[in-house]
């Protein structure tokens, strides 16, 4: 089970771009782009570290998707949010 997830701020910058966020890590000079739900849980992420069941429902919210399913894709985005080390540990 996640903990609580934040965001790592420290040389990190990003941008809304339509639908999209497109996130640049000065460290190691990385662009990553994340889709439009992607987009919409970094944007709640950036208002301040949130427990996984917040994140959640943001998705079944906007989306209307089932909680198990808002569940595994909430998974998967902080999974790739520490692969790409922008979440403090």
């Amino acid at each position: 089970m996640l903990g609580a997830v934040e965001l790592r701020t420290q040389d990190v910058t990003w941008r809304r771009s339509g639908e999209e966020v497109v996130i640049l890590d000065l460290r190691s000079s990385e662009y990553l782009a994340l889709n439009a739900s992607g987009a919409l849980l970094w944007e709640r992420l950036a208002q301040g570290s949130a427990e996984p069941d917040a994140l959640n429902a943001v998705l079944v919210e906007r989306y209307g998707i089932d909680p198990r399913t808002a569940e595994n894709d909430v998974q998967a985005f902080v999974e790739l949010l520490r692969t790409h080390d922008l979440v403090v540990a």
